[in-house]
């Protein structure tokens, strides 16, 4: 396994476990089985590790979408999967970890650039599933897809529970079915 897999798995076990404001280099370097200056060579800072998993993420959610909306006809479906790959799985694997409500609500402070490109590349998949599946009616895929964003940012914020949060997307796909 690349020296940067290994201390991203291992980053993920430290962030999960202490959080991101009490996490250090040192904890990640030492769970990684390789010394801080090694780290500091690959990542000169936390933010950049917490930046690093989330580009791993959305690559995996790029690809994981891909291949479950492979083959599906109907928009609900293919929305279903979206939703679920992007926004409901990840907040169940965060708030089965320790500290997986800080690393939820926090993500976008500790690391905006890149959950800035996740939210986009949200938008982009959920706007062309849309763009496939909507019947024209004055709302483009892109318009809606801006709506799914911002209404999952918010869930994610307030929701308490996992399955509040997928009581709040049924409501977007209940909105998506009807245009």
């Amino acid at each position: 396994m690349a020296r940067n897999q290994v201390v991203l798995e291992a980053a993920f076990k430290v962030f999960s476990k202490f959080g991101y404001k009490k996490a250090s280099m040192s904890d990640i370097a030492q769970s990684a089985g390789i010394s801080r200056p090694t780290l500091y060579a690959l990542y000169p800072d936390k933010e950049s590790v917490f930046s690093a998993l989330i580009e791993q993420t959305i690559e995996q959610n790029i690809s994981e979408t891909s291949r479950r909306i492979e083959g599906v006809k109907d928009l609900d479906s293919k929305l279903r999967h979206v939703l679920d790959v992007w926004i409901i799985e990840p907040y169940s694997a965060a708030m089965e970890t320790e500290n997986g409500s800080e690393m939820v609500l926090g993500a976008s402070l500790y690391a905006p650039v890149a959950m800035n490109r996740l939210w986009k590349e949200f938008e982009r998949e959920v706007a062309s599933v849309l763009e496939l599946g909507m019947r024209k009616n004055g709302v483009s895929a892109k318009e809606l897809a801006i709506i799914f964003v911002s209404s999952c940012r918010d869930f994610k914020a307030s929701a308490k529970s996992v399955r509040e949060l997928k009581k709040s997307t049924e409501i977007l796909l209940s909105l998506a079915n009807s245009l």
